[in-house]
């Protein structure tokens, strides 16, 4: 080494005599411009210079070497010669990983001398309030005059002069080094790694934990969940005032693309988005299909301008929800939903659904009312019973109500006529002395809007029980965050159906080409594979199954009988023991007063 320094020296020394003068020259105003400048003052020009210099920024100082350039790294002394400022910059950066201190790019003299300087040169702040200082990231300056020239000579960079003294403690440990703000950095190919998982919907913490896979250490890691928020946040940064110009640019492309992509929006005087719907070819098909039930659903989400998100779903005939189209809104006015609901309807060539099930919420009721008053209207069970537990619970919960919340339960689930239920509801609050309830009160002339036995022969398939708003939730949390961009919610649109579109073709494969699995030896279930799709046959077995644990009881000779429960079976969709069956002959009609034929269209 002390060969190689010798002769980096003489050769230095060669290149050098005639340009000493105005190197002395030039070192006295850098010292001088260096005493009266911070680090925050120090303004680099980047738009001159040759390509090399150029991928050193002001915003991109640090150049992290490879664990192979750290290895061989000596200590940096006079003569020092390289190929380009960025190999003088790198080898600088190594040494200071492996001893404890960071080094940021300083003053230069027309881009053909630069100096390497301690991330402590340069004199400290007086802050008249020190608690002022919130950045974790804030180093504190110590005019600390450990510094590298390096200068271009002949086409390739030198250190002509080194000062290694620094007159601050320096880092300890290589692994603690890392923690300096300019020796964390992301490569390319990482942030394009992580930019691809967040767009997936992976979080920051779990994306740290596949790195560390592929690392073999958090210490072979030199950022952290912030730093990959932050990249996040530098993405949105970018758009934030072009969101509108984005999303158009966006629609068009898409349109071109996709020819059966729709959509529309109202903008205000300053052309901010108020309302915005959109739907694509399948969606429209669907609805052709399917459109007779119709879910809406404001509650999931909002965007970063907090417009409330609202997936317009259905189901499908494999039982399966699918997606109409979607909306973002200004609000959750009657006349924000009124023009949401005519925008549907005019996009879905006038057709009308014949029932929609909403969330609680008086001006969508008012909306439905005044633009579709034939339409039935349902509210979503689930979340009725979930606000009646939040708001009611400890009210239930009281000792002497103890088994109320047992018992609305089964009235509400359980009954299978209007007058069991009506009867039951006020029997139930006279003995648990509930009547004075107001919100009970409240849900009780609601009931016709939300009570199952009110709907016992309206066609709303498979969900009695369990609510389709909560799988919609959850199917859409998989696939749109909250604070997204317009833009995002779009694209996640497409993605959502394109994975529908997906299952649905295999749903019909699994029913065209594979044979199914049958649990009896039943005609009526091999009559079934051939009539129903694999999804609906599969809820056929689990019925015919079930029917094994009923015997028959003959009241009225052909005209009416009774299914009697002889065994319990798992998840019942009625807790009663006792079924009526009413029978005419002459027309060959069954009509159970479970009235599953026409709440789901199956036997």
């Amino acid at each position: 080494m002390q060969a190689n320094s010798l002769k980096k020296t003489i050769v230095l020394e060669e290149c050098n005599q005639d340009a000493a003068s105005h190197e002395l020259e030039m070192d006295r105003n850098v010292e001088e411009e260096d005493r009266s400048k911070s680090i925050e003052e120090v303004e680099i020009e980047d738009d001159v210079g040759s390509d090399d210099e150029a991928t050193i920024s002001k915003n991109q100082d640090y150049i992290f070497p490879t664990p192979e350039e750290v290895k061989k790294c000596a200590k940096p002394c006079v003569g020092m010669r390289f190929q380009s400022l960025t190999e003088a910059q790198r080898y600088l950066n190594a040494h200071g990983l492996l001893n404890g201190y960071a080094i940021r790019k300083g003053t230069n003299y027309l881009k053909k001398t630069y100096h390497l300087e301690c991330n402590r040169s340069g004199k400290a702040r007086v802050m008249e309030n020190p608690q002022r200082i919130r950045r974790r990231n804030y180093i504190v300056k110590t005019d600390c005059k450990m510094k590298v020239v390096v200068k271009l000579i002949n086409g390739q960079w030198v250190f002509t002069k080194v000062d290694p003294v620094h007159n601050h403690n320096v880092v300890s440990n290589p692994s603690l080094t890392k923690f300096f703000l300019n020796h964390k950095r992301m490569t390319d190919d990482e942030k394009a790694f992580s930019k691809i998982l967040q767009d997936a919907r992976i979080k920051p913490m779990k994306i740290m934990a596949i790195f560390r896979e592929l690392k073999g250490s958090f210490k072979n890691v030199f950022f952290n969940a912030r730093n990959l928020d932050n990249l996040k946040q530098k993405e949105r940064i970018k758009i934030k005032n072009s969101d509108i110009e984005a999303t158009v640019n966006y629609l068009k492309k898409v349109q071109i693309e996709s020819p059966g992509f729709y959509y529309t929006m109202r903008v205000d005087e300053e052309n901010r988005v108020k309302n915005i719907f959109w739907t694509d070819a399948r969606g429209k098909m669907d609805y052709e299909l399917y459109g007779d039930f119709m879910l809406f659903d404001t509650t999931f989400s909002t965007n970063k301008y907090t417009m409330p998100f609202a997936p317009i779903v259905g189901i499908n005939g494999h039982a399966k929800n699918v997606t109409f189209g979607c909306a973002l809104l200004e609000d959750q006015t009657a006349e924000t939903f009124e023009w949401m609901f005519k925008t549907f309807v005019e996009t879905m060539n006038g057709k009308k659904p014949k029932i929609i099930m909403t969330d609680q919420d008086a001006a969508m009721k008012k909306a439905i009312a005044d633009f579709m008053p034939d339409v039935i209207h349902r509210l979503c069970i689930w979340h009725i019973m979930k606000n009646i537990l939040e708001k009611c619970g400890s009210f239930m919960s009281q000792k002497h109500r103890e088994g109320m919340k047992k018992k609305l339960n089964e009235f509400v689930y359980d009954s299978l006529s209007v007058l069991e239920f009506e009867s039951g509801w006020q029997q139930m609050l006279k003995d648990y002395d509930a009547e004075k309830n107001e919100h009970l009160q409240t849900m009780y002339r609601l009931r016709k809007m939300w009570i199952p036995v009110y709907f016992k022969e309206v066609l709303c398939p498979f969900i009695h029980y369990t609510s389709r708003s909560e799988s919609t939730n959850s199917y859409f949390k998989d696939y749109v965050i909250p604070k997204d961009t317009i833009e995002n919610f779009m694209s996640q649109f497409q993605i959502i159906q394109e994975v529908s579109m997906n299952k649905e073709d295999e749903n019909r494969f699994t029913s065209l080409v594979k044979e199914p699995t049958y649990c009896t030896h039943q005609r009526i279930e091999r009559q079934a594979a051939k009539i129903y799709n694999r999804d609906i046959f599969v809820k056929f077995q689990i019925e015919l199954f079930n029917a094994t644990a009923f015997s028959v009881m003959e009241l009225i000779k052909d005209h009416q009988y009774a299914v009697i429960k002889n065994s319990y079976y798992h998840n019942p969709e009625f807790w009663k023991d006792k079924f009526i069956i009413e029978v005419d002959k002459a027309k060959q009609e069954f009509n159970c007063e479970c009235n599953k034929l026409k709440r789901d269209g199956m036997v």
